[in-house]
């Protein structure tokens, strides 16, 4: 009897963040009531938001240990986890339970879950909330098969959340890129953000627009051996991903060309690329800005394979351009101190015999 009231006095004096981390001790048969009352704590909104962050932070870590989830959990979590002025710390960890409670679960029952991640992640997120949706969303994601409409979804929000973002991401991000990435999904995702940087032009779209880009771009770097080894195989796929790519330079957004033109540059300068990329690069209008002209005129000599590209190189570029900036950039592009730079192959300039000893 002393030892009972002991613990209940010890009980009675803890405040309320230590009652809520203790429920997540409850033996199983009262977990599902003890996780709907923390639950509950975690979800409410005072007056001062700012107030009682502890407690209701610490209650999302009991609901995540109790592992019960249902629509009322659910829907206490949408509530904190989706309430953008709610503190940092409380989204936060309801983030982080919704992963835990979704583990080994069946992607019927952790459907919902999924959806509510993929909807905070659309949503302004400060750095540590939007490192435990994704790690949460990995968790009920991830060990699943999806379909086409299931991944493009997952893409889109997780492409959202990295435009919105100003942090480096943490590496569960390009894991679960990696799996619901595909061509036809990277196809779709970049068309769909040109679409709309081009129809509403905004920091926003054009953001979306530039990380949607960039993750096909790397997406495509990351397999470039692959795909050309199989190149017949994948042609059409591979001319759909680069023509995607290509329509982006459309938007006339300067860090967007700038970007894209250097990274067709790296990824497509093998042959075999080239002849994918070489003519649409080559027939880009001239434009005002030395530095697209610069880049521009760096990826046509990595392009050169291609004949478009040498033509327009030599015709477009060589013959016209009086920028000192340009210049001296085409006359470094050699891969050895002995050989013709770009502008000396041009004017038919003879190399010099090598000096006597």
């Amino acid at each position: 009897m002393m030892l009972v009231l002991t613990i209940l006095g010890g009980l009675a004096l803890a405040g309320p963040a230590d009652r809520a981390l203790h429920l997540m001790d409850a033996p199983p048969h009262r977990a599902p009531a003890a996780a709907h009352q923390v639950a509950a704590q975690g979800a409410k909104l005072p007056r001062k938001i700012t107030r009682r962050i502890t407690p209701r932070a610490s209650a999302w870590l009991s609901v995540g240990r109790l592992g019960i989830l249902d629509d009322e959990i659910l829907g206490h979590a949408r509530t904190a986890l989706m309430t953008s002025h709610n503190p940092g710390p409380v989204r936060a960890r309801a983030a982080w339970a919704l992963g835990e409670v979704g583990r080994g679960r069946t992607w019927e029952e952790v459907t919902p879950v999924a959806v509510l991640l993929e909807e905070a992640m659309a949503s302004p997120l400060d750095g540590e909330t939007a490192h435990q949706v994704i790690e949460a969303f990995a968790k009920v994601y991830t060990p699943h098969s999806h379909t086409f409409a299931e991944n493009l979804a997952a893409t889109r929000a997780l492409n959202t959340l990295g435009a919105n973002q100003t942090r480096k991401l943490p590496g569960v991000y390009s894991v679960v890129l990696d799996q619901v990435l595909t061509f036809d999904v990277a196809v779709r995702l970049v068309r769909e953000r040109v679409d709309a940087a081009r129809q509403a032009p905004s920091d926003q779209t054009l953001a979306e627009a530039y990380g949607a880009v960039l993750l096909t771009i790397r997406w495509l770097a990351g397999r470039q051996d692959q795909l050309l080894a199989g190149l017949s195989d994948h042609r059409t796929a591979v001319t759909a991903a680069f023509d995607a790519l290509l329509s982006t330079l459309d938007l006339n957004d300067r860090r967007l060309t700038l970007m894209l033109l250097w990274s067709l540059g790296e990824v497509a300068g093998d042959p075999a690329f080239a002849e994918l990329v070489g003519p649409r690069t080559a027939a880009l209008a001239r434009t005002q800005d030395p530095a697209v002209r610069a880049m521009q005129a760096w990826a046509l000599y990595r392009l050169r394979s291609n004949v478009d590209a040498r033509k327009s190189l030599r015709d477009d570029v060589l013959a016209t351009e009086t920028d000192p900036m340009v210049l001296r950039l085409l006359a470094a592009l050699r891969s050895s101190p002995r050989e013709l730079d770009a502008i000396q192959k041009l004017y038919a300039v003879e190399p010099r015999p090598a000096a006597q000893p």
